[in-house]
Protein backbone atom coordinates (compact mmCIF):
# COMPACT_ATOMS: atom_id res chain seq x y z
CA UNK A 1 0.00 0.00 0.00
CA UNK A 2 1.34 3.33 -0.89
CA UNK A 3 2.59 5.28 1.79
CA UNK A 4 -0.36 8.80 0.51
CA UNK A 5 -3.12 6.21 0.95
CA UNK A 6 -2.23 4.96 4.12
CA UNK A 7 -2.23 8.29 5.54
CA UNK A 8 -5.23 8.92 3.97
CA UNK A 9 -6.97 5.94 5.97
CA UNK A 10 -5.11 5.98 9.09
CA UNK A 11 -6.16 9.96 9.32
CA UNK A 12 -9.96 9.68 8.90
CA UNK A 13 -10.39 7.22 10.97
CA UNK A 14 -8.00 8.42 14.11
CA UNK A 15 -8.10 12.23 13.35
CA UNK A 16 -10.91 15.01 14.57
CA UNK A 17 -10.16 17.80 12.44
CA UNK A 18 -11.55 19.54 15.44
CA UNK A 19 -9.22 18.74 17.70
CA UNK A 20 -5.09 19.24 18.09
CA UNK A 21 -3.68 15.76 16.58
CA UNK A 22 -0.39 14.38 16.97
CA UNK A 23 1.50 11.69 15.12
CA UNK A 24 4.70 10.00 15.10
CA UNK A 25 6.28 8.36 12.18
CA UNK A 26 9.23 6.99 10.32
CA UNK A 27 10.78 9.95 8.18
CA UNK A 28 10.93 7.71 5.01
CA UNK A 29 7.20 8.73 4.59
CA UNK A 30 7.49 12.82 4.78
CA UNK A 31 6.72 13.92 1.43
CA UNK A 32 4.92 17.26 0.22
CA UNK A 33 2.21 15.13 -0.34
CA UNK A 34 1.98 13.73 3.08
CA UNK A 35 3.12 16.79 4.86
CA UNK A 36 -0.33 18.71 3.34
CA UNK A 37 -2.63 15.84 4.82
CA UNK A 38 -0.96 16.17 8.06
CA UNK A 39 -2.34 19.90 8.11
CA UNK A 40 -5.57 19.17 6.14
CA UNK A 41 -6.10 16.79 9.77
CA UNK A 42 -4.64 19.36 12.00
CA UNK A 43 -1.97 17.24 13.10
CA UNK A 44 0.13 19.93 15.39
CA UNK A 45 3.08 18.25 16.48
CA UNK A 46 4.98 14.97 14.52
CA UNK A 47 6.92 13.09 15.88
CA UNK A 48 10.24 11.44 13.86
CA UNK A 49 11.49 8.34 15.13
CA UNK A 50 15.10 7.34 15.17
CA UNK A 51 16.95 3.64 15.70
CA UNK A 52 19.21 4.69 18.28
CA UNK A 53 22.24 6.10 17.75
CA UNK A 54 23.58 6.82 14.47
CA UNK A 55 25.63 3.86 13.62
CA UNK A 56 22.76 1.21 14.81
CA UNK A 57 20.07 4.20 12.84
CA UNK A 58 21.99 3.55 9.40
CA UNK A 59 22.65 0.06 10.28
CA UNK A 60 19.05 -0.44 10.10
CA UNK A 61 17.94 2.06 7.89
CA UNK A 62 20.78 2.45 5.40
CA UNK A 63 23.63 4.36 4.90
CA UNK A 64 23.10 8.25 6.05
CA UNK A 65 19.35 8.12 6.56
CA UNK A 66 20.52 9.34 10.02
CA UNK A 67 21.26 12.64 8.90
CA UNK A 68 18.66 12.51 6.26
CA UNK A 69 16.08 12.02 9.56
CA UNK A 70 17.77 15.14 11.54
CA UNK A 71 17.87 17.19 8.24
CA UNK A 72 14.22 16.44 7.89
CA UNK A 73 13.23 16.93 11.55
CA UNK A 74 14.31 20.28 11.19
CA UNK A 75 12.83 20.88 7.99
CA UNK A 76 9.08 20.05 8.73
CA UNK A 77 7.32 22.86 10.29
CA UNK A 78 3.56 22.70 10.08
CA UNK A 79 2.20 25.73 9.44
CA UNK A 80 -1.74 27.04 9.73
Amino acid sequence: MEATHFYIILLNKLCDKNKKNHIILNSDTINTVNIKLLKKYNIRTVQLSLDGIKENHNYIRGKDNYDLTIYREGKIVIKK
